[in-house]
């Protein structure tokens, strides 16, 4: 007796179901990226009045006065959609296999932005 995955349907479609499988996945993962940055966006974008009294910086009213303060604040700020960006491009398999350089120099701007230019003024 043939059992179900014994049967040629089944081992003609189980690669498609696969696939299927990781199409989704990966459609999952981009969606969420992408949701993670249009929020990102929108806080950064609340910024870019450059007012004292908006969002984060009314929890810091007696830092905003000192312009070293202020402009690390604002560089952190600004730059993190660099990472973000830069981020989202290294979960694509496409770019990683068929473009390793730009992958790779891309995962070099993350890490910059990241570490030198976004980590400091944290």
């Amino acid at each position: 007796m043939i059992s179900r995955t014994d049967s040629p349907a089944f081992q003609y479609a189980q690669p498609i179901l696969r696939s299927l499988g990781a199409l989704i996945r990966t459609l999952l993962i981009y969606l969420i990226l992408s949701l993670a940055c249009f929020l990102m966006l929108r806080t950064i974008i609340g910024y870019a009045s450059f007012r004292d009294d908006v969002q984060f910086l009314l929890l810091k009213q007696a830092y905003v006065h000192n312009p070293v303060w202020k402009t690390a604040f604002y560089i952190h700020v600004f730059s993190a959609i660099i990472a973000l960006f830069a981020g989202f491009t290294q979960f694509s398999p496409l770019i990683l296999q068929q473009h390793r350089e730009i992958h790779r120099f891309i995962g070099r701007i993350y890490v910059w932005d990241i570490l030198v230019v976004n980590f400091p003024p944290a």
